[in-house]
């Protein structure tokens, strides 16, 4: 188990996010063994390119011992769901978006070391024009391209390790996934290749009794079901379709006043998650967070085909470790 930072953006469709790493204060990575111990979240508000380097930039200043990182921000990619990066502005008052494209030309100048002048001559000159992304003919706020390069070699000197992304699909485009662990100068980046989602799991409202659970059932026929290893009379049933955009809906049944069996052995053993006290009259809600596999089919974080989701990129070039 390694500890890691984690970075949520600070928009309120991300509070869902901070909720559920709150009550499963761990994320699996691409192996069954390898697990990220997570710190409290950081929020960060009107997120931009900029300000995630100076976040990180600011954690590994503060903690120099952790150098790996989890940031769960919007994936940028086109209508075929191919990842360009990261979906926020590069900096405050920027229509130039996180595209991969833009940062190699931005590596370009770390790399070299461009000197000032250099710097403010690119950013004269320099366009970027996007069809899938909607983007054409947009431009650097003067001054902001040395600023952000300046932030880029700062992070790199600090030597950040491992990058985990939670941006959906981002790891459908390695070379571009490439890039983006590359801007924070990490020896090596992690991102999904599907739709992720985080959704509140609403068992209190779907408890009902056998043998009612068992004829509700058929009302919600895609839904995974699930029984407890221990006690197999005891069943939960939970459907996760996309509902459109970044959101997500669901449909939960269960027959059982406890639910730990569930967060144990699907999410994570360890966990802020407590059962239902015995006088309860509802089980205890959760929230849970996997993998959109499309029809209703998703994987959850203690499954394979959660890690095998997670695309590896690295070791990158020109980290500094």
């Amino acid at each position: 188990m390694t500890t890691a930072h984690l970075i949520i953006d600070g928009k309120p469709e991300f509070n869902v996010m901070e909720s559920y790493y709150r009550m499963f204060p761990h994320e699996m990575s691409t192996e069954s063994y390898w697990v990220h111990d997570l710190q409290p979240a950081v929020r960060i508000d009107k997120i931009t390119y900029e300000k995630l380097l100076d976040k990180m930039i600011d954690l590994r200043t503060q903690k120099p011992a952790i150098d790996h990182f989890v940031i769960v921000v919007h994936g940028l990619h086109d209508a075929n769901d191919f990842g360009w990066g990261m979906a926020m502005p590069m900096t405050d008052k920027a229509s130039m978006k996180c595209s991969y494209e833009v940062l190699d030309e931005l590596l370009k100048l770390r790399d070299k070391n461009a000197s000032q002048g250099a710097l403010d001559e690119f950013e004269g000159k320099y366009a970027y024009t996007n069809q899938s992304l909607g983007l054409k003919d947009v431009t650097y706020p003067p001054g902001s391209v040395a600023r952000i390069v300046d932030k880029m070699r700062t992070l790199q000197k600090l030597k950040v390790r491992w990058v985990e992304l939670r941006a959906c699909t981002l790891g459908t485009n390695k070379p571009g996934l490439e890039s983006v662990g590359r801007s924070f100068g990490a020896r090596f980046a992690i991102a999904p290749d599907v739709h992720m989602f985080f959704v509140s799991i609403d068992v209190a409202r779907g408890f009902n009794k056998d043998p009612m659970y068992d004829k509700m059932l058929k009302l919600v026929p895609r839904a995974r079901k699930f029984e407890n290893p221990a006690n197999k009379a005891e069943k939960l049933a939970i459907g996760v379709q996309r509902a459109g955009g970044v959101s997500f809906s669901t449909d939960v049944l269960t027959n059982a006043m406890k639910q730990k069996w569930f967060a144990d052995s699907m999410i994570y053993p360890q966990s802020n998650y407590i059962d239902a006290l015995p006088n309860a009259a509802k089980p205890t809600n959760f929230f849970i967070a996997g993998m959109d596999l499309l029809g209703g089919k998703y994987a959850l974080p203690q499954e394979k085909a959660y890690r095998d989701h997670l695309i590896s990129v690295g070791p990158l070039a020109g980290n500094l470790i």
